[in-house]
């Protein structure tokens, strides 16, 4: 379903039919598609009924922080999950602030080993805010990348 140009609404109705049968999916690739606030938690609902995804990719998709923050608790509940990429939506620090909640308490069970925030906004205290909750809670993260946000050399 990558790169469709589809509205909010249609896409929200084919999210809709498509958690249905969504259990044994696997990978899941959306980028490009625009998930505006409509269709976060439409979209949050299919992630949290594929028990079987390991790899999501919404490249792309618009979300900002609020779709970010509504996608990754929904995705908390998997525990197959390996690898996410959340690269170019327009997610600020406050997003990553958002889901440092999530990434100790509710993620040490579970496999997530990547998370790709690429060309975001991202500043340094939202890179230092993820990394105090990876570092200060169990969990298997061994690949984060923050290419092409609005850092500094102060958070190298």
């Amino acid at each position: 379903m990558a790169y469709n140009s589809i509205t909010n609404i249609k896409l929200g109705i084919v999210l809709e039919a498509v958690s249905e049968k969504t259990y044994a999916v696997r990978n899941l690739r959306l980028d490009g598609n625009t998930f505006k606030n409509t269709t976060h938690h439409r979209l949050a609902s299919l992630l949290n009924n594929a028990r079987k995804l390991s790899k999501i990719s919404l490249t792309g998709c618009q979300l900002e922080d609020e779709g970010l923050v509504i996608t990754f608790e929904a995705l908390s509940s998997l525990r197959e999950v390996r690898k996410i990429n959340y690269s170019n939506n327009g997610i600020f620090s406050k997003g990553i602030e958002g889901i440092c909640q999530y990434i100790g308490g509710v993620y040490r069970k579970s496999d997530l080993e990547s998370i790709k925030f690429n060309s975001n906004d991202i500043t340094d205290l939202g890179l230092t805010k993820l990394l105090e909750a990876i570092q200060n809670k169990p969990n298997k993260i061994k690949d984060l990348s923050f290419v092409s946000n609005n850092m500094t050399d102060e958070a190298a």
